[in-house]
């Protein structure tokens, strides 16, 4: 555990006084925390068609930190895994059993230019593939820490 404390007295009333605990993060937040620093996918360079490099440690930590991966099967059909319950489902242009429906050109060339705006979505390129790792969902921070 780490605590920010207030130095001096405030100028008013109100205000923190000395010695006042303004904050206090756990070890798995510290933990979180620099893993974020380590695997922000802005560490990473890029493929000449765009896509971040597949690095080992940022797949491992992505996959680690979110909910779903998007793989291209092909040029009309993408497989999204759940990264929790590890279910699959294709996914195409056409809605499959369950409703869904993904126009994989539109999707990767728009996370593709949202990479510079948002980063927290990765656009990697493995052997022509495209594989895509959404979604925000915290997992167990002290292992996600102790994997990077």
């Amino acid at each position: 555990m780490e605590i920010v404390v207030k130095i001096n007295d405030g100028p008013s009333e109100t205000s923190y006084k000395d010695g006042d605990i303004i904050q206090a993060f756990t070890l798995d937040e510290i933990y979180y925390h620099h893993a974020q620093i380590k695997c922000n996918v802005r560490n990473f360079g890029f493929e000449t068609d765009g896509s971040r490099t597949p690095d080992p440690l940022l797949i491992n930590f992505l996959e680690r930190t979110k909910t779903y991966k998007f793989e291209r099967i092909n040029s009309n059909y993408i497989r999204r895994t759940n990264l929790i319950t590890n279910e699959e489902r294709i996914i195409g242009k056409t809605p499959n059993e369950h409703g869904q429906s993904i126009d994989p050109y539109r999707y990767i060339t728009k996370q593709l230019k949202n990479d510079f705006v948002n980063p927290s979505i990765a656009a990697l390129s493995k052997q022509s593939h495209s594989t895509l790792i959404d979604i925000l969902q915290l997992k167990d921070e002290q292992s996600i820490y102790n994997q990077v």
